[in-house]
């Protein structure tokens, strides 16, 4: 048994640059590593089972965050005078560039959001959920992300 989530959204998987994140069985994983490579062209063995679940646990947040970190720094830089084309070319260009970026910058660019929303707030709680039960499970380091109870 293998777990392979894939990272990436409609528009990713569509344009065949989907990333995948495997974990379970190494030999298992070697013969249908061909399979995944149709799917997409990042396939990445991680380690034993529920390693591809960890690892996509640990990527989906940063995808989130990011997408939601550019939207709000593109309204402020709008709000002083950088316009949108100029502001998503520097992106592209500085150290926050992304994949995330890279397909997500026509919408602002061209104010063409999906008639679906690649992700909603009831899939990014899902991942944040995930990431805090495995931090409790694991006794991980980072105690600040936990929820404070009374």
């Amino acid at each position: 048994m293998l777990d392979a989530p894939i990272s990436g959204s409609t528009v990713t998987l569509a344009e065949g640059k989907a990333s995948i994140m495997v974990g379970g069985d190494r030999h298992a994983f070697e013969r249908v590593q061909p399979v995944l490579l149709a799917i997409g062209p990042k396939v990445t063995y991680i380690g034993g089972n529920g390693a591809g679940g960890a690892a996509e646990a640990c990527d989906q947040p940063g995808a989130d965050g990011r997408g939601h970190r550019v939207w709000r720094g593109r309204c402020v830089g709008r709000e002083g005078g950088c316009g949108a084309e100029v502001a998503v070319d520097a992106m592209l260009k500085s150290v926050v560039a992304s994949p995330v970026l890279g397909y997500r910058g026509p919408f602002i660019l061209e104010g063409k959001m999906p008639a679906v929303p690649l992700a909603d707030v009831m899939l990014q709680q899902k991942d944040m959920t995930l990431v805090l039960e495995l931090d409790v499970k694991w006794a991980c380091r980072y105690r600040w992300l936990r929820p404070q109870t009374k």
